[in-house]
């Protein structure tokens, strides 16, 4: 499913968050959000999911789908700490008030791709950060959603986990073909996971550079074209700061 959000404006009293953002994804699409701390990009991300409602601008939907089509994943995994593993994986059917029977069948079914099989039974507690997160973003799939949008989902994970969930979730964006926003603080993480990129600018903020990216998987970091890229990023990052 496509995504269009048009001029997007949001306040808070006192405060001016979001000013005429417009951003697209389409169909299949691995889109990032990245920007200055504070700027604004959860914000926009909630606006995108429905969780917070714009004084100006609209987010629209095309294609075949739910009415309401995206699944978000916070910043932390919000896992229940006195659920199982899988009870927590059960909380988005459980709450529309599916068939249990069948979501837990679908939830053990997909264990293994997310590296979490044996561990239904776990506790919160007893998982690594990185099966949590992978936790919460099966957790989301199983919401059953075209579009992804996911807040910093690796930020409080170490440089090597952290590169590894990174892969991963391009192997899993691969084999559901979900719609993915995907917010990051990371320059060098959204350009190795995305097609394109929007940076945003400092509050109140719109949109200063969109950057389309037709290099292919994997990508790694020292690769000369992501180098250029980063720096052109970066530079812009630095400009608005100015």
């Amino acid at each position: 499913m496509e995504l269009c959000a048009q001029n997007i404006t949001l306040h808070f009293p006192g405060l001016q968050v979001l000013e005429d953002v417009s951003i697209g994804a389409q169909a299949g699409e691995f889109v990032s959000l990245i920007g200055p701390s504070g700027c604004g990009k959860s914000t926009l991300l909630e606006v995108l999911a429905g969780l917070l409602k714009p004084q100006k601008g609209s987010v629209e939907f095309i294609g075949e789908g739910p009415k309401k089509p995206v699944a978000y994943m916070p910043q932390r995994d919000l896992l229940f700490p006195w659920r199982t593993l899988l009870e927590n994986l059960l909380l988005g059917p459980e709450i529309m008030g599916e068939d249990l029977a069948a979501a837990q069948k679908e939830a053990t079914g997909l264990l293994p791709l997310f590296g979490l099989e044996g561990f239904e039974e776990s506790f919160p507690r007893e998982l690594s950060g990185g099966m949590r997160q992978r936790a919460a973003l099966l957790r989301t799939i199983l919401c059953h959603k075209p579009i992804l949008a996911l807040d910093e989902p690796f930020g409080a994970l170490d440089a090597i986990t952290r590169r590894e969930m990174q892969q991963w979730l391009l192997g899993v964006w691969e084999e559901f073909h979900h719609t993915i926003v995907f917010v990051t603080h990371d320059v060098e993480e959204a350009l190795i996971l995305s097609d394109r990129i929007y940076l945003l600018s400092p509050r109140p903020a719109h949109i200063s550079l969109e950057l389309e990216l037709d290099l292919p998987r994997p990508r790694v970091a020292t690769d000369p074209k992501l180098v250029a890229l980063k720096a052109k990023l970066l530079s812009h990052l630095e400009a608005n700061h100015e």
